[in-house]
């Protein structure tokens, strides 16, 4: 998976290798409280060409999420305190009760958690259809230029005399 996906991935879900490493040798275990569970991975999509990670999108992405970052305790804040807690000896379970104890401290709830993504989801679904949108603008410029100098060029050779070279 390219970096790119994993820096955007690890924003919104544990990733499972993570987990596998803490819990070797362990059970896996349910969520036994909403706050414990995370968004499954979108479907993966396949590819028709390489592509290579620009920092630039990155960089736009993550200013994005940054700008809309909403004020008080929420979803970001809480992602990072898992992150952080994940630099200390717990295993999985553990790191989200502690968490989401921090979280309850300030007020949050899982509803009010999840309803923090799903802003996030929009910015990031916005910011896309964004990208779209400019991606087939530039398309159509580039593409639909040459394509309307095929047909002049075409045009072009179809009034064109014949000339029998002898």
């Amino acid at each position: 998976m390219s970096d790119f996906l994993k820096k955007f991935k690890s924003v919104f879900v544990v990733e499972a290798e993570d987990a596998n490493a803490q819990n070797a040798g362990q059970q896996p275990q349910k969520p036994q409280h909403p706050a414990e569970m995370t968004a499954p991975p979108p479907p993966a999509k396949k590819s028709t060409g390489a592509g290579a990670v620009s920092d630039k999108f990155v960089d736009v992405l993550l200013g994005a999420l940054e700008k809309n970052n909403q004020e008080g305790f929420d979803y970001l804040e809480f992602r990072q305190a898992l992150k952080n807690l994940a630099k200390m000896p717990m295993d999985e379970q553990t790191r989200f009760h502690s968490a989401y104890a921090m979280a309850q401290t300030m007020g949050i709830t899982p509803a009010k958690l999840v309803d923090s993504a799903k802003v996030y989801l929009n910015v990031l679904a916005n910011e896309q259809a964004r990208f779209n949108e400019a991606h087939a603008q530039q398309r159509a410029k580039l593409i639909g230029n040459r394509e309307e100098e095929v047909k002049n060029l075409e045009a072009m050779i179809q009034h064109k005399p014949n000339r029998s070279v002898n």
